[in-house]
């Protein structure tokens, strides 16, 4: 995974970092895609699946992020629709797979050949592609100063205000929880996963499962039914 999501596609920006931006609810893919790019040392910028088009393109603009994982067509067309205002966008790569494939289009007439429409490829099509065998990226693990991850706000005061979390502070936040009275994880405990993974609260409570061998489930996304899927069977 670390392979195609990152340095076949992706190029450092300002200060060294390598950005991948992640667009999507909750899922299995989320926390995939977040470990392969950390894996080859880079770090990502989360965006919330209800933010609308003209924040996907602040944050994008902002971050220069030129990868986004993007959970399904809604996603996958927000962050087309913005493409021209973000040229540095390269690679959209949907998790559904309903999402179609498309190639990338070039400006007319430009003679640098620049990108005004991102490619579109599959999650589960790269996987099965085995992209990561041909072109294998090297493990790249970070230091602990080095940036993990942006935390935007949700955008409800304006443009989403965005905090630079190295893995230092990740692993602090785990090791607080850990030596606290709070934290009581077992291996055989499952975490559903509901509160958006983009708020770091979730991304913490996460990262303490993992670290305890525990299992998570994510939700579908609807409120309505976290009471039934919390049911034990």
């Amino acid at each position: 995974m670390s392979s195609f999501l990152t340095f076949f596609f992706v190029a450092p920006i300002g200060q060294g970092l390598t950005l991948m931006a992640v667009y999507s609810k909750n899922c299995p893919e989320f926390v995939v895609a977040e470990q392969a790019c950390f894996a080859a040392g880079g770090a990502t910028v989360p965006l919330y699946d209800t933010l609308g088009p003209e924040s996907v393109r602040f944050v994008l603009a902002q971050t220069g992020a030129a990868v986004v994982v993007c959970h399904g067509d809604k996603e996958v067309e927000a962050c087309l629709s913005v493409a021209q205002h973000c040229p540095q966008l390269k690679l959209v790569v949907a998790i559904d797979p309903s999402v179609k494939a498309r190639p990338a289009t070039s400006s007319g007439g430009s003679s640098s050949g620049a990108v005004s429409t991102p490619e579109v490829v599959g999650f589960g099509h790269l996987e099965a592609e085995g992209f990561g065998l041909r072109h294998r990226a090297k493990h790249t693990p970070p230091a602990p100063h080095d940036v993990a991850t942006f935390c935007y706000t949700s955008g409800t005061t304006g443009d989403p205000k965005g905090a630079l979390i190295t893995h230092a502070n990740l692993v602090a936040a785990v090791s607080n929880l850990e030596n606290s009275d709070i934290d009581d994880f077992q291996a055989d405990d499952v975490h559903l996963s509901y509160l958006p993974l983009p708020h770091i609260f979730e991304r913490v409570v996460q990262l303490n499962v993992f670290a305890f061998g525990a299992a998570v489930g994510f939700s579908s996304g609807d409120p309505l039914k976290l009471v039934r899927l919390m049911r034990i069977s």
